[in-house]
């Protein structure tokens, strides 16, 4: 994953996938950046952890997570 990439991630990036079997993995969803191409990663069940802990935390206050706006100095936007 790329840093850009990685500065992008919202709690919207996280998505479950139900196999027909009933198991459900958890799938991260990186925006297009460089390739204009939506990428979608399988987690492993200690990266699913750690990121649902940190959602966790930043919902027990019951408000939605603020999205943070940044200045990207290679597009200039």
């Amino acid at each position: 994953m790329r840093s850009e990439e990685l500065c992008e991630l919202t709690h919207l990036s996280i998505r479950q996938y139900q196999r027909a079997n009933g198991e459900v993995i958890a799938l991260l969803v990186i925006a297009p950046s460089k390739t204009d191409r939506e990428r979608v990663i399988p987690m492993s069940a200690e990266l699913f952890h750690v990121i649902a802990s940190i959602v966790r935390r930043h919902n027990r206050t019951g408000r939605p997570i603020p999205l943070v706006s940044r200045f990207d100095y290679h597009d200039k936007v």
